[in-house]
């Protein structure tokens, strides 16, 4: 019973584990030519929105040479005026094993933008810091230290 138990809570742990996203981010001014702004290899879930500020004439796109998804508006915002215009695109969806690119084209004004996409291989295992371990022995010494003074109180 023991062995189905550890089975079910090993199967759970597996599951529950979180898939593995990078994430990239990227500014600049529009020229009125295409730019590549990103470059990056990925597979599995995308998301990624990209805001224009005060620009016209703006468009975004992500390709891989033989595909291409276009950016779709996804909210504006005006301070009136014209002062201050903030135009924000985005695109999800799921991607082949490929290396992408994040292409903008505008006239004036800026954008910035971020991607967050699965990878194709589950990352290394992070290295515990210096600084963990000393963290450890000192909390283990403190408890260590009480649990004594306890002990020497009771005699």
């Amino acid at each position: 019973m023991k062995f189905k138990s550890l089975a079910l809570a090993a199967a759970l742990a597996v599951a529950a584990l979180p898939s593995f996203a990078a994430q990239s981010t990227f500014s600049g001014s529009l020229n009125g030519t295409d730019q590549t702004v990103s470059t990056f290899a990925a597979s599995g879930s995308f998301t990624s929105v990209i805001n224009f500020v005060n620009s016209t004439g703006f468009s975004a796109w992500l390709t891989n040479g033989s595909s291409t998804f276009n950016y779709v508006p996804s909210s504006h915002m005006s301070l009136g005026g014209g002062l201050y215009v903030i135009d924000s695109y985005s695109l999800g969806g799921s991607l082949a094993n490929s290396n992408w690119s994040v292409h903008v084209r505008g006239t004036g004004g800026t954008f910035d933008g971020s991607s967050t996409y699965g990878v194709g291989s589950l990352p290394s295992a992070p290295v515990p810091e210096p600084e963990s371990y000393a963290m450890l022995l000192a909390g283990l010494g403190a408890l260590g230290f009480m649990g004594r003074r306890r002990q020497t109180k009771k005699a």
